[in-house]
């Protein structure tokens, strides 16, 4: 597991949020959310990039820079493998995550879907995307 912290941001807050990232998922919308939950809430941010290769994401580059200047405590964790598990065990592992942000997951709204991501024991904040639309 890859780990990336901003010690300028001075100390880490207990309560955390999640940014939870895959392959093309990254979305400018998902960012404003975590960055605004962050910031109302007094929370770090915990960014867990989900991938199956090396991509440079200029976007997340982009966004750290950003957490940087707002002096938002972050921490980058990249790793390898299936989305849906790797951000259910990173919640269930860290009990002081408050709300996971991320884009819609593939299948979305769906029974199968829900289900699944009812067992993180956390609220999930769905950004972008036009699943709600009719």
């Amino acid at each position: 597991m890859g780990q990336l912290a901003n010690p300028a941001a001075g100390s880490c807050p207990e309560r955390k949020i999640l940014l939870a990232v895959g392959n093309a998922t990254c979305n400018r919308e998902s960012f404003l959310a975590a960055l605004s939950l962050c910031k109302r809430m007094s929370a770090s941010l915990d960014i867990l990039c989900v991938t199956n290769c090396r991509v440079k994401d200029t976007a997340l580059e982009n966004f750290l820079l950003v957490l940087e200047s707002e002096k938002v405590f972050y921490r980058l964790v990249k790793k390898v493998g299936s989305f849906d598990a790797e951000v259910a065990d990173y919640v269930n592992h860290f009990k002081s995550i408050l709300f996971v942000v991320m884009p819609p997951p593939a299948g979305w709204p769906g029974k199968k879907t829900r289900d699944y991501w009812g067992k993180v024991g956390c609220p999930l904040v769905i950004t972008g995307g036009d699943s709600f639309k009719k």
